[in-house]
């Protein structure tokens, strides 16, 4: 049968919830305890088992919002088994539709594991759908892995996405990359020494002049670490329209709700720092970056510059 006319399996998230009231899962092996169903409504997606009437969680509000627009089953409840009847029933109308098949996977060698169990969902789509439902979820910042053992026939016969096409060129990086290889032209943009912004004085303690090659290193860094800063290479990425959050630093994931409630230059990640170096490459490319007035006057005759670093560098 043709992959694209049959669902695909995309890729599969783990995640945790807090069982609520005196539910207790009893599984009878190291794996699957039970199969789930959910059930949503405009806002929420709720967890029931099966032969429990309540409801026994929730799945977090930002993933509920994801997959809310995606949820076309027939029925408001969701059987997230094998999910045979739902692709049949969803053959003729197979646009921008997401099944999900989930199941608590729980630790028998873990006494709490019962209490706070791990969610596993597994997405399924047709071919056409592919790929704007997994920009939707890098949108989210959620990251669809591939299950380590698939068999089809375990799930209504959908083969697995080849994770060729996950990859491909059209859907973007996580984060964009930092730094260019036209290494010439980018010393050349680098600020000066007396292009570092304004901070709170340290500590009478630190009395310890910067050198020229380290301020100029830590006004680069300083300019990477500001939401609102001015550096090509920030480190802040803005959110999209309707997001609950304003920005989301690339590196930690640290995410903020207002730039007003910011102080104009605190930096809000985790500046590299090395002794007083500041992060060896960072001061390499400072280090040069602070001659660039002899840069440019030379450029045409530069020479090639050894840098003698350390083996792990």
């Amino acid at each position: 049968m043709s992959t694209r006319s049959q669902p695909l399996c995309i890729g599969m998230i783990n995640i945790f919830i807090q069982i609520n009231g005196d539910i207790t899962l009893n599984p009878d092996s190291s794996h699957l305890a039970s199969w789930i169903i959910l059930w949503h409504n405009q806002h929420s997606i709720f967890v029931y088992l099966p032969n429990h009437q309540n409801t026994i969680g929730s799945l977090p509000g930002t993933l509920s919002k994801t997959l809310i627009p995606f949820l076309r089953a027939p029925q408001t409840f969701m059987h997230c088994g094998p999910g045979g009847a739902w692709i049949e029933n969803c053959q003729s109308n197979p646009t921008q539709t997401l099944f999900v098949e989930g199941g608590f996977m729980t630790d028998t060698k873990d006494p709490c594991s019962s209490q706070k169990p791990n969610l596993a969902l597994m997405f399924f789509t047709w071919y056409s759908n592919i790929l704007f439902i997994i920009e939707s979820f890098q949108k989210q910042e959620f990251k669809l892995e591939m299950p380590k053992e698939y068999d089809c026939n375990s799930h209504s016969q959908c083969q697995l996405c080849t994770p060729t096409f996950l990859t491909s060129k059209s859907i973007p990086p996580s984060y964009p990359a930092l730094f260019s290889l036209n290494s010439k032209q980018k010393l050349i943009q680098l600020p000066s020494g007396s292009d570092l912004p304004m901070m709170t004085p340290a500590n009478s303690i630190i009395q310890t002049p910067l050198l020229p090659h380290q301020k100029t290193g830590l006004a680069i860094l300083w300019d990477q670490e500001i939401p609102n800063g001015q550096s090509s290479c920030n480190l802040w990425a803005t959110s999209p329209p309707g997001s609950t959050f304003n920005a989301r630093h690339i590196i930690t994931n640290k995410v903020i709700s207002s730039f007003k409630s910011l102080l104009t230059n605190t930096p809000l990640g985790g500046l590299l720092v090395d002794g007083m170096g500041l992060g060896k490459i960072i001061q390499a490319i400072a280090l040069i970056g602070t001659s660039k007035e002899r840069l440019i006057t030379n450029l045409q005759h530069s020479m090639t510059t050894l840098l003698n670093y350390q083996l792990a560098i």
